[in-house]
This record gives C-alpha cells, structure tokens and sequence, in this order.
C-alpha cells in the first residue's frame, strides 16, 4: 500500500503597485521573505503616483507519495489532476522516479522513461531500489493587507 512520504509548504509573497488606472506600475519578483515584503509595501506606499499597493500570498503544497506501477494511469491515459480544495486556483498530478528527471507527466512518460533506464543505465543503476512518487501540487494566491503579513509568515 502507498504512504505519504513527503508534504511540504512553500509560501512566498509579490507586492505590485498600481496607478489611478489600476494597471500595476511595478510588481516584485517573488519574495520568500515576510519582511521584504513589507519593506517593498512600505516603499511604493510612499510614492504620489501610486494610488494602492496589492500584496499577494502565494503558497504550493505539494505531497510526495510513494506509488507502485500499478497506481499509474493506463496506457494512452491522461494524468487526472486531483481535486481542487477550496481556495486553491491549481492543481496538478506529476510522477518521478527518485532519481532522474523531476517531472513526468504521464504515466505513458513513466513507462517509457523506465525502459530507457532498462536499456541503457541497468549498468549503473539498482533498478530494484528505484522507487516511483507520485506528486500532488496544490497551488494557492489570495491577496492580503500588510497587517495580515505577520501572521503569515
């Protein structure tokens, strides 16, 4: 049976200051770090021509499940994306092996990266201790105030 093996958190933050029009002036790069956040806030909050300042939290939560070949879809089948939780604007499913390439997206790519790994790296390689995960990323934006940042971070 499968186990979860790994479910991680990523947050970081993007502060864009926008015009009397409303069309943003300057959006940040993303920001890991809640205090760049509210420095960047404070810095376009100052300014004459900018008429608001948008902070936007954004997170991913991904999930790491250890699966076995037959937990992958079938053959010519498409990778269903998992269920949307409330107040996530994406999700997606991913599979990987433990070691190789980061990202396969079908299980089509799993079988077919698997056989390259047969042919030619069966040398070099364990296959028996090559463990297949299946991945869940769960993407989140929601804009927030700056007194919400704290409590964020």
């Amino acid at each position: 049976m499968s186990t979860v093996d790994t479910a991680t958190r990523k947050v970081w933050w993007t502060v864009a200051a926008c015009d009397r029009n409303g069309q943003p002036v300057y959006t940040t790069a993303p920001l890991e770090a809640a205090d760049a956040a509210s420095r960047w806030y404070s810095y376009w909050d100052d300014k004459p021509f900018v008429d608001r300042v948008e902070l936007t939290e954004h997170a991913i939560d991904r999930t790491d499940r250890a699966i076995t070949y037959d937990d992958l879809p079938g053959p010519g089948r498409a990778t269903a994306p998992p269920e949307l939780p409330e107040g996530a604007h994406a999700a997606e499913r991913v599979f990987r092996f433990d070691r190789g390439p980061a990202v396969l997206p079908t299980g089509d790519c799993v079988r077919r990266h698997h056989a390259w790994l047969i042919a030619t790296q069966r040398d070099r390689i364990d296959l028996s201790t090559l463990r297949l995960f299946e991945v869940t990323l769960i993407r989140y934006a929601r804009r927030i105030e700056l007194h919400d940042l704290g409590a964020s971070a």
